[in-house]
């Protein structure tokens, strides 16, 4: 039977939600800056082209983030977007809701909740990509802002506030300068709060060779989580539209990611 989600937000139960044919992953990045958009946009033309199956992406971000990582997989994937943008406040200003930035083109939608809202409001979009993906299933990718430890309005770090969802985590770790310890602690910060962590995504970036690293210490340390290599992104193109165009391409082609999805899968039999 397909697993029913039990959250707890603000203290107060909410009401489990069955997921039916929806597989909820979180795609948490080490620290900010390490390319989670590229591999939730990849993972989305993973299960589209290979599933034939709905995918959803979900970005909690600040009051004044911007949307260009939804733009972003929305220009490489047929995934629809929810921006939830928070306020940072208990009680917040209606004017200052009502004034704040939203969108709605195509697939794409914005709306703006407190901070204490933000986990409620995530599983009722859970709930909604439920009942749409009850016939042939689908994937909602929740990607939280910045790093693992970076502080939300709440003072909390994004590890504790979204705790409460429960779903299995896709980690992605930094290939540049330092990016070892940066995704160990990343890790270890989410296993001690209780998160199944079920792989770990890092670039193959040739300077630095974090990912060698990290495949022969997660093999020894953490046989249980899954390893994958991406190719490196590409980056000072002028043709950058196209560059990704390629990029994913290959990443589909190769069948990088259809193990990742499998093993992902595992989590809701």
């Amino acid at each position: 039977m397909p697993p029913q989600t039990q959250i707890q937000a603000n203290g107060q139960p909410v009401v489990p939600v069955d997921t039916m044919g929806l597989r909820a992953v979180l795609v948490f990045g080490s620290i900010a800056g390490v390319g989670k958009t590229i591999v939730t946009t990849a993972l989305c033309i993973e299960v589209e082209g290979r599933r034939a199956q709905r995918t959803w992406y979900l970005r909690p971000t600040t009051m004044n983030g911007d949307d260009t990582d939804a733009r972003h997989v929305e220009a490489f994937c047929d995934a629809e977007t929810q921006i939830v943008r928070q306020c940072g406040e208990e009680n917040p200003d209606l004017d200052e809701l009502e004034s704040a930035p939203t969108r709605s083109n195509g697939n794409s939608h914005a709306h703006t909740v407190s901070d204490g809202d933000a986990v409620d409001d995530i599983m009722r979009f859970i709930g909604l990509c439920a009942g749409e993906a009850r016939e042939n299933g689908g994937w909602v990718f929740i990607e939280p802002p910045d790093g693992v430890m970076t502080p939300s309005f709440t003072g909390l770090p994004h590890a504790e506030e979204y705790r409460p969802l429960g779903f299995p985590v896709v980690l992605v770790g930094p290939s540049y300068h330092d990016g070892v310890s940066a995704t160990i602690s990343a890790f270890e910060s989410l296993e001690l709060r209780g998160y199944n962590v079920m792989a770990l995504v890092v670039f193959r970036e040739e300077r630095w060779k974090n990912y060698r690293y990290l495949d022969q210490y997660f093999r020894r340390r953490h046989p249980s989580v899954r390893i994958l290599t991406l190719p490196d992104v590409p980056t000072h193109r002028a043709d950058a539209g196209e560059a990704f165009k390629e990029y994913y391409n290959t990443i589909y082609d190769c069948s990088i990611l259809s193990p990742l999805i499998s093993l992902l899968d595992t989590a809701y039999r």
